[in-house]
């Protein structure tokens, strides 16, 4: 068999050749067609990559400017919340400027005031050492007639003054009962009791009510019988009260309504009038 086709290779030289180029085309061809496929493919792999690295960063983007939106909004509202405060600020700044401008301008006039009232004083110091002077200069006289104001000046002053009409009259309503009388100490009180002729002290609770005396009125055996009590009550200072009768009571506010002052006596029966002051009752 290799000795035919050797045979037919070395009788047909021209067709052997024309074989040989043809099938040396053909691989020319299909090497060029696989350099071409291998090219669109590497072109491809080169593509797919670089296509799958752009996506994450088109994401990576749109994130980027969704967080700086936010921070852009955020800004926004942090520098209108800045602008509402520093506005409060100057609304406040402004309203203590003009309390301290009102404060300023009272302090000024209350100064002025004062300085006003000082020369005032002054002045008037001056107008009584002055008039002090005169006086101890001058000895002063009394007419008879200016003496009789006086007198009643003073038997005019006002105010009320409770007593009885006498010492027996005392002791027989607060016998009787019809009256108490008190002495009240700063800790204890004590109450009058007269039976069989005797005056003592026993002690009481204090009244819820009651009209103050003067000591001048009270009677003498009464006083000598409360300094007889122990030293440690004796010895301080007391105010002398009596306890009246509701219908005594109402009859003595009506006297005081009536009047703006005088004396109010009190008789043996209980019954109470109002007479003005003497200088010598």
């Amino acid at each position: 068999m290799n000795l035919w086709h050797s045979q037919i290779y070395s009788a047909d030289p021209h067709a052997g050749s024309g074989g040989a180029d043809e099938l040396q085309t053909d691989v020319m061809r299909f090497m060029a067609i696989l350099g071409f496929c291998l090219m669109a493919i590497f072109a491809l792999v080169q593509s797919l990559p670089q296509a799958a690295s752009e996506e994450p960063k088109v994401v990576e983007e749109k994130a980027d400017n969704s967080r700086l939106k936010q921070e852009q909004e955020t800004l926004i509202a942090s520098l209108e919340q800045l602008h509402a405060d520093l506005k409060q600020q100057q609304q406040k700044q402004r309203r203590i400027t003009d309390e301290q401008k009102l404060l300023t301008t009272q302090s000024q006039q209350k100064q002025r005031q004062l300085s006003a009232l000082n020369l005032k004083i002054k002045q008037r110091q001056k107008d009584l050492s002055a008039l002090d002077k005169q006086l101890k200069k001058k000895p002063q006289t009394v007419t008879p007639f200016e003496a009789q104001e006086t007198n009643a000046a003073k038997d005019e002053e006002p105010g009320f003054e409770l007593r009885f009409s006498s010492d027996k009259a005392l002791k027989y309503l607060v016998q009787s009962k019809r009256i108490q009388l008190y002495a009240l100490g700063s800790e204890t009180t004590w109450k009058l009791i007269v039976a069989d002729g005797k005056t003592v002290f026993h002690v009481t609770p204090s009244p819820r009510r009651y009209h103050e005396m003067t000591p001048e009125t009270v009677p003498g055996d009464v006083l000598q019988a409360y300094r007889q009590l122990p030293v440690t009550t004796s010895g301080t200072p007391v105010v002398w009260g009596v306890e009246l009768p509701h219908p005594l009571q109402e009859k003595i506010q009506r006297l005081m309504q009536e009047s703006s002052g005088g004396l109010l006596i009190i008789d043996a029966l209980g019954h109470v009038k109002l007479e003005r002051r003497q200088g010598n009752v």
